[in-house]
């Protein structure tokens, strides 16, 4: 099989993620740190945003979320390999590796570059899903929270009472 690459070539390679995190203002909540709900009843209630709360330390009126990225890097061959399946690989400084059939790889710039840009298309189409399902996560969470305190005062309400009673008890 013949390798397009010898050690020493440059060579372009495109690439590109939908995972590079970065904060953005809270998309549920706009910075305020609460949200309403409005219940089954018409009734609302206000409770602290979890779309951008950090656990125990509450809601910041930030999210982390991942965005797209995409880059053309020229490297330097430093290797060739090929595995027992046909795959062939280059390498490149550092020890970073590029199989070929990824499709990834150029020996122009300007191939590489319009590769970049199917591929950061792609990574925008899967950074969106990715927030509008944390996103729709975080609105299941809050309204069960709501849902679990509404039930916690209930409960305290129903104990108040019967304690007050057993203290009408003893007069």
């Amino acid at each position: 099989m013949n390798m397009p690459y010898q050690t020493g070539d440059t060579a372009f390679v495109a690439e590109a993620s939908a995972f590079t995190q970065t904060s953005i203002p809270c998309p549920i909540c706009f910075g305020k740190l609460s949200v309403t709900l409005i219940l089954g009843n018409g009734e609302s209630q206000t409770v602290e945003c979890e779309a951008c709360g950090k656990g125990c330390y509450g809601p910041t009126g930030t999210a982390s979320v991942y965005k797209a990225t995409s880059s053309v890097r020229r490297i330097t061959i430093t290797g060739v390999m090929e595995d027992g399946w046909e795959d062939r690989w280059i390498v490149s400084e550092g020890h970073s590796t590029y199989r070929l059939s990824d499709g990834n790889v150029f020996p122009a710039e300007a191939e590489a570059e319009a590769r970049r840009a199917v591929l950061m298309a792609e990574a925008e189409k899967q950074a969106e899903r990715n927030m509008e399902s944390n996103m729709r996560g975080h609105k299941k969470q809050m309204t069960w929270s709501a849902n679990y305190h509404r039930q916690e005062i209930a409960r305290r309400k129903r104990e108040i009472e019967w304690h007050e009673a057993r203290l009408a008890m003893k007069k």
